[in-house]
């Protein structure tokens, strides 16, 4: 039986067996991991991956003010696959079943409602339980775990691209990157950077500046784009050489 979990106390969100970080806040677990902040990515120990590759784990239980998933969104898990939201609802704790506890990776009711309730909380208190599937798809495009970034982040991050390519002096960049990225996923930079016609160093540095940004993701064969990255280039919002 799978048994812990990972949980941040700041935010307190549990997914399955694991918490994810809120958007712009660095979260540490109660055993002292780190969580990455506004990552596109739905965060486990690597322990459970398994677990949810194989359909073990298939629901999980969140303590949420208000709903922050959507049917049929796409969550990534990790770089070679993504998890579908099939079914989201409020519900009261006192209604989590052990079978439902030991369903999402854990070894009791009561392990479960200890990390997900506060001991303060009131016997009337509600959760959202999650359904989920995992599909094998590295390139499924996979929204943000905060399931939609605001316009004025949009807008932010469209400005720091325009500003990066206007102090560059071969020109616009970025656009280009994420185009061929996009087209090329898992390619060495090797291979991607004759054709945007650089050297590999500086093509390695111009997409680290683009990772920083939460665009893309490094494998130990080259690139994907994150689910914020594969919406930039798909919206145009970094620039493309005419």
């Amino acid at each position: 039986m799978l048994a812990g979990c990972l949980f941040s106390h700041h935010s307190r969100f549990l997914y399955g067996s694991a918490a994810i970080a809120e958007p712009g806040v660095s979260t540490r677990t109660s055993r002292g991991a780190t969580l990455a902040p506004g990552t596109d990515s739905v965060l486990f120990k690597r322990e459970f991956h398994q677990a949810i590759k194989s359909g073990a784990i298939t629901v999980t239980y969140r303590a949420w003010q208000r709903v922050r998933v959507k049917v049929g969104n796409r969550y990534r898990l990790d770089p070679d696959g993504v998890l579908e939201v099939d079914e989201v609802r409020e519900m009261p704790v006192a209604e989590i079943t052990e079978a439902a506890a030991r369903g999402c990776g854990f070894a009791s009711r009561d392990g479960l409602i200890r990390q997900l309730i506060p001991v303060d909380a009131d016997d009337c208190a509600t959760v959202f339980e999650v359904r989920f599937r995992y599909l094998h798809d590295p390139r499924a495009v996979a929204v943000d775990v905060s399931a939609d970034v605001t316009e004025d982040a949009l807008r932010g991050l469209s400005t720091r691209l325009r500003n990066m390519d206007a102090r560059s002096r071969s020109g616009p960049w970025t656009g280009a990157t994420l185009a061929l990225i996009d087209a090329y996923p898992r390619v060495a930079a090797s291979c991607l950077a004759p054709r945007l016609g650089m050297e590999t160093a500086p093509f390695k540095r111009n997409v680290r500046k683009l990772k920083a940004l939460g665009l893309t993701i490094s494998h130990d064969v080259g690139y994907t784009l994150t689910s914020l990255g594969a919406r930039v280039h798909r919206d145009g919002t970094a620039s493309v050489p005419g």
